[in-house]
């Protein structure tokens, strides 16, 4: 198993669900419902994060 492909995986996933969560709140507080808007960032932030790690992996 490739340590540094999971890593990488890991982290963008990890990065993205906090990016997800932190703007959710934001544009939570911003239009007065943040429940729906944490979970939107919680259910997309990993998915943009895990993608942007494939991508810059994959540049390397």
């Amino acid at each position: 198993m490739n340590k540094g492909k999971n890593k990488s995986v890991g982290l963008g996933l990890v990065f993205g669900a906090s990016f997800g969560v932190t703007v959710g709140a934001i544009v939570g507080a911003i239009t007065g419902n943040v429940p729906f808007w944490v979970s939107i960032g919680v259910a997309l932030g990993p998915a943009i994060g895990m993608t942007i790690a494939m991508i810059v992996k994959n540049a390397k």
